[in-house]
């Protein structure tokens, strides 16, 4: 049997331990677990979540993800408001100062031509504080070079906004479009971000469901060391299933790769393919999942190929086939969720992968590759 002891304890020992967290934590059990925001005690602080979204908006930052958050909330705005709201990218004002001495949040913007804004976003971003800033002044405050101009009252929960201009949007709505979209920004994306990016998503859904974690950030203090023996349990069996991976690839042609510590990805440069492993639920809900994606000339010749209804004929019964709208650099094809069943599957967690691309995926591959061809 394969060692998966990480630590310097036995299996028995780590059982007890656990347990008895598990006992301790009480109700804590189903709270949203602590965020980088809960620990460093400012999960609901306005300042602090703008700076955030002003660090991602930007697409010229280290984070790698280009327009993904300026582009999802064009998404909602055109849905909810009719708009034709377009910009390509943004720059990003914080703590702009209106006329009546006042500060919004956030304006986004295109460029300038004198003191005008072209196509300007004015966001005024609430948590828990109650909407009563003078919108009004906040409206007036940014002049835009054709008298076009999108104003947002970003919240927690939807709220009837006391200013017709203002559109309101929820901070869960913004954020569930970027996952929606965050696929096609994997490959560019840096891994550090992402992680960062994840535990600023959870902590606003956290936001949503309750009032404040104050509970779990005292419990996190008064645990930091258990909790931190177990992290590394955690960190190191995922480790375990990606180093036993890298043993059995690169194979058959597929170029080995890794995205952050929640996937790993094979590709064949010559098609343009990548398929994804992601494994971080392996041991949480005993699952996995693999991705098939396409990517530059070959998105566009699978724009241009309408009749596929060979991939539904062959596969449609064992893979879940995506159709993917105007997809642009990338594109998903299909995706399938694979169960574990025990811990031997664990430990021949490569012999399963190898297994699946083989009978799974391979075929599938070579039947995308002759509707490209």
């Amino acid at each position: 049997m394969s060692e998966l002891s990480v630590i310097d304890q036995s299996y028995e020992e780590l059982q007890r331990e656990f347990d008895a967290l598990i006992a301790q934590a009480g109700s804590l059990e189903e709270a949203p677990a602590a965020t980088l925001f809960d620990i460093a005690g400012f999960p609901h602080y306005e300042d602090v979540i703008s700076n955030w979204y002003a660090f991602f908006l930007d697409g010229d930052n280290e984070h790698g993800l280009e327009q993904l958050f300026l582009h999802s909330l064009l998404n909602i705005i055109n849905e909810k408001d009719q708009t034709e709201a377009d910009l390509d990218s943004c720059k990003v004002i914080r703590e702009h100062p209106t006329k009546k001495g006042g500060f919004i949040d956030l304006v986004l913007y295109e460029g300038m031509e004198g003191d005008k804004f072209v196509n300007p976003i004015i966001i005024e971003n609430k948590i828990f504080a109650e909407l009563y800033n003078d919108l009004t002044d906040y409206y007036n405050s940014v002049q835009s070079v054709d008298d076009r101009k999108v104003a947002i009252a970003l919240t927690l929960k939807p709220v009837q906004v006391p200013h017709k201009q203002y559109l309101n949007i929820t901070h869960y709505e913004w954020l569930d479009e970027i996952k929606s979209n965050l696929g096609e920004h994997l490959q560019k994306a840096h891994p550090k971000y992402l992680m960062l990016l994840q535990d600023f998503i959870r902590n606003i859904e956290g936001l949503v469901k309750s009032d404040h974690m104050l509970d779990s950030v005292k419990f996190y203090y008064e645990n930091a060391d258990k909790l931190k023996r177990l992290s590394e349990v955690m960190l190191n069996s995922n480790r375990y299933l990606y180093e036993n991976l890298a043993k059995v690839f690169p194979h058959d042609g597929w170029e080995w790769g890794r995205v952050g510590s929640v996937a790993v990805s094979m590709k064949q440069p010559k098609h343009e393919v990548t398929l994804y492993v992601y494994y971080t639920e392996v041991y949480t809900e005993k699952k996995y999942r693999m991705e098939f994606w396409i990517q530059n000339n070959a998105v566009k010749k699978w724009i241009k190929t309408p009749d596929r209804s060979i991939l539904e004929k062959n596969h449609g019964k064992n893979l879940d086939l995506k159709q993917t709208k105007d997809p642009k650099q990338w594109a998903c094809l299909a995706h399938k969720h694979y169960t574990i069943d025990s811990i031997h599957d664990v430990e021949h967690f490569p012999e399963q992968i190898l297994k699946r691309l083989e009978n799974d995926w391979a075929p599938f591959m070579n039947d995308v590759n002759k509707l490209l061809s």
